[in-house]
């Protein structure tokens, strides 16, 4: 089996075959710009595990930047500076 690909909320998520203790597949995730997020080199059993991990951490990041976001926006709009 080749590499797989999906786009999933703006990001590229590849799936390559790799055996390792109970998995089958690595996934890679990269951002629109190319960088990688994030790196499973024990992603899932089969294809449609790694792609739901894979799709889960993409969810936990995005989730995690707009909980960044909401809280820079609360601490400019009382006038404080960046957290440290």
């Amino acid at each position: 089996m080749d590499e797989l690909h999906e786009s999933y909320e703006g990001c590229d998520i590849r799936l390559t075959p790799r055996q390792e203790y109970c998995s089958n597949f690595e996934a890679v995730i990269t951002d629109a710009a190319g960088r990688e997020l994030a790196r499973l080199p024990r992603a899932g059993d089969t294809a449609a595990n790694a792609l739901a991990q894979a799709r889960r951490v993409v969810d936990f990041e995005l989730a995690l930047e707009n909980d960044r976001t909401e809280k820079a926006e609360k601490r400019a709009a009382l006038g404080l500076g960046p957290e440290a």
